[in-house]
């Protein structure tokens, strides 16, 4: 009869042990050199009720750039329409959980200084986080009216 509470403690101790909050494991993830391996634009027409219109879209692949991801760093360095983008800078990854249907999904951001990125792991499922080897980053600005929507999609090496 003793063994059920030892059974019981070795089961919890596995189960606890196993819980990992998904910031750690998204955080993790992205520690690494990531290749950027192709960037989109979209040129887009947003209204005030939240619509918008794409006028064109703008299309690169190859040899564009990288993001370097350390712990509470990023530094990066691509080309944008042949202009060079790149900086070292603090930033911040956060989740959130949002309404899709009858369930919540979980979102990411990076939050840099000077702008947000929409973050997409792999292919987007629920644990998709973790070890992730791509990831789509999507900065958007909250503008009324003509912007770029600027997505990238970046591969770990």
């Amino acid at each position: 009869m003793k063994i059920y509470p030892l059974i019981l403690l070795i089961a919890i101790t596995l189960v606890l042990g196993r819980c990992t909050k998904p910031e750690i494991h998204a955080s993790n993830s992205l520690v690494g050199t990531w290749k950027v391996d192709s960037l989109v634009i979209l040129y887009i027409n947003k209204t005030s009720t939240g619509s918008s219109t794409t006028d064109s879209i703008w299309r690169t692949q190859g040899n564009i750039g990288q993001f370097d991801f350390t712990e509470e760093m990023v530094k990066y360095d691509y080309k944008k329409r042949n202009v060079q983008q790149n900086s070292n800078v603090n930033y911040t990854l956060r989740t959130f959980k949002e309404n899709a249907g009858f369930t919540k999904v979980r979102k990411w951001e990076i939050i840099l200084p000077n702008k947000t990125y929409h973050v997409e792991f792999g292919d987007q499922t629920s644990d998709a986080h973790k070890n992730a080897r791509k990831i789509t980053l999507t900065h958007e600005s909250d503008v009324i009216g003509k912007q770029e929507v600027e997505i990238l999609y970046l591969g770990k090496r």
